[in-house]
């Protein structure tokens, strides 16, 4: 299988940093890897009661919670709390031992709870920043990161952007050759925005992906059931 590779764009003369654009062949590679995910969430993805949601309030704080928690963890949880605080303006009032007690379950429970009011203050303050300008939020909104911040301006206003956690990379490095090992390198940003234009359900798309780290791209990964197997170029390499 012939791998393609990302055509380095030439650096202006102003000095800016390189960009990465795709080759078309690799554009439709993309888009057919996208679409692909899409009908793996839709037939067989996880479900959760935050991913029925448009709320940003409500995924804002399901963010939270899911970071460095296996989201099986998080439904009951979730559900106590958004119950309990069903907007910003109560979570930022909230007693810090009372929501502490309800996060125990899933450990980090002071930092969760000093986040959460933190974030229930600055977003029912007077100039409270719209968490559908996800840089703006990351500025600002405090508990959400870049992942954070993109996954809410994705579920909750269906924004075309990819999300970026390690089981994500971990798909991507292997898919497309990727040799950049740092979770953090721009160049797995590059592919998963790369993805996320190629839908008409960015928000499919970014659910498949996650369960699909999840579930089957694993450590140990099961390329024989895998929707994008024939995609694939780690699979195809190994055969």
């Amino acid at each position: 299988m012939t791998v393609e590779k990302p055509i380095a764009k030439r650096a202006a003369k102003s000095g800016k940093p390189k960009r990465t654009r795709f080759s078309v062949a690799l554009r439709e590679r993309l888009a057919r890897i996208a679409r692909e995910l899409e009908r793996f969430y839709a037939s067989g993805g996880r479900r959760f009661p935050w991913r029925d949601e448009t709320d940003p309030y409500r995924i804002a704080v399901s963010e939270i919670l899911l970071q460095k928690t296996r989201a099986s963890s998080v439904p009951e949880t979730y559900g106590m709390l958004v119950s309990m605080y069903r907007d910003a303006k109560s979570l930022g009032a909230a007693e810090s031992a009372v929501l502490a007690r309800i996060l125990t379950p899933l450990g980090l429970y002071r930092k969760r709870a000093r986040q959460l009011i933190a974030m229930g203050k600055e977003l029912s303050s007077d100039n409270a920043p719209s968490l559908s300008e996800w840089e703006h939020s990351l500025r600002y909104v405090p508990g959400l990161g870049k992942y954070s911040a993109r996954a809410v301006a994705c579920f909750a206003f269906a924004q075309r952007v990819g999300i970026v956690d390690a089981n994500v990379a971990r798909i991507l490095r292997r898919a497309f050759s990727i040799r950049d090992r740092d979770l953090r390198a721009p160049v797995f940003q590059r592919y998963a925005d790369a993805l996320a234009v190629s839908v008409d359900d960015p928000q499919a798309l970014n659910y498949g992906l996650l369960d699909l780290g999840a579930m089957i791209c694993t450590r140990a990964p099961k390329c024989q059931i895998c929707p994008i197997a024939d995609e694939c170029d780690y699979r195809n390499l190994r055969l």
